[in-house]
């Protein structure tokens, strides 16, 4: 597989892992903060990395990618660098389902608008219904009819 095929794969599977963190759709469990790594990657290269909790590596990475997430030069490599550490968060079994409240409160959302728009359309049917209503009883008023519709 070449670098330009992972390249964008890369970059979506990091993105795609950011949206559900955001999203509540993943949850990182807090004995990520009891899980001790020390990382050979750092900015200086290989074997300049510093020890530290993975909660806490991987929420740097993270925030490294976002940071270059609007440079090409550097994208690439933060995106390299957060992948490691989200698949040794997946690997130490610390990435767990969330209950994805974000999403379903967007879903909702969604719903609403829908009913709302539904309702607003039913309004203007209504409002339709009952100004040809009036423009028919003027032209055949009340005494014309031999039974008038309950509710009036």
């Amino acid at each position: 597989m070449s670098m330009q095929n992972e390249e964008p794969k890369a970059i979506k599977r990091v993105e795609d892992f950011i949206e559900r963190l955001h999203n509540l759709d993943y949850v990182i469990d807090e004995k990520a903060q009891r899980l001790v790594y020390f990382s050979e990657i750092s900015d200086w290269g290989i074997g300049h990395g510093r020890k530290g909790v993975l909660s806490d590596l991987l929420a740097n990475a993270i925030s490294e990618y976002e940071l270059n997430r609007d440079n090409p030069t550097l994208k690439w490599k933060a995106a390299q660098k957060c992948l490691i550490w989200i698949d040794k968060a997946f690997a130490s079994g610390v990435v767990q389902e969330g209950k994805g409240l974000v999403s379903k409160y967007k879903e909702l959302e969604r719903e609403i608008k829908h009913l709302q728009e539904r309702f607003d359309e039913c309004n203007r049917r209504r409002q339709i219904l009952e100004e040809e209503n009036k423009s028919l009883r003027k032209l055949f008023p009340k005494d014309t009819f031999t039974g008038d519709v309950q509710g009036e």
